[in-house]
């Protein structure tokens, strides 16, 4: 999949978005995967119809790169103003595991709140079946800032007999562009159980950066 994807990037006649992330932990659906910091690059870009790019984990804590994902997307249809969309991932880590997921979406906006659902099937590996709605609204904090608080709650379906499930709130800001790049900030907090009993850090906090790479 991460050759076809190079393809595909290469063939891309529109801007490539790049950006970078600092978070204080890495915490994915629930689960802690590490608790040291992780600084996180991703890329992504538009071509024949589909959003492809790629994602990266490093954890500052060992030093090393320990997750790289490859993606692509693509936007359906709209039923009765609910966006549909599909994706495929695949989960590449550094312990020599990968995981590839189907996943569909659902989106929907109403009274200035976004509304989200997200199915997504395990093709392979041991990662699991995850079931994900969301809700989102956005507001000003002041003239020049952006601000949203959002709320997810999940459920993990691994084949086991026990289903378990996570939830969080965050709440975010857009500071705006500092020179060629746009900065925004967000701090997460897992409420309410978690997946496999293995949340390390309850609290997150992430200061993105990003920008057109070219």
């Amino acid at each position: 999949m991460k050759k076809v994807i190079a393809l595909l990037v290469a063939m891309s006649t529109t801007a490539v978005y790049a950006g970078v992330d600092y978070a204080s932990a890495y915490v994915f659906r629930g689960t802690t995967v590490h608790d040291s910091a992780a600084i996180q690059p991703s890329m992504d870009t538009s071509v024949l119809g589909l959003d492809i790019g790629a994602w990266a984990s490093y954890n500052t804590g060992t030093d090393a790169f320990e997750e790289v994902d490859f993606f692509v997307g693509y936007d359906v249809t709209e039923i009765a103003g609910i966006a549909i969309s599909v994706g495929l991932c695949e989960y590449i880590y550094t312990a020599g595991e990968a995981d590839t997921e189907a996943s569909v979406y659902l989106d929907y906006s109403i009274a200035g709140v976004d509304l989200s659902a997200a199915l997504n099937k395990t093709m392979d590996g041991a990662m699991g079946d995850y079931t994900i709605f969301g809700a989102s609204y956005g507001f000003d904090i002041s003239a020049d800032i952006a601000g949203s608080l959002s709320y997810e709650v999940g459920s993990l379906d691994d084949g086991t007999s026990d289903e378990e499930a996570y939830s969080a709130v965050s709440i975010a800001a857009d500071i705006g562009t500092i020179g060629p790049v746009d900065v925004g900030v967000s701090y997460t907090t897992i409420n309410d159980g978690d997946i496999d009993g293995y949340v390390t850090e309850d609290d997150v906090l992430v200061v993105s950066i990003s920008g057109d790479l070219f």
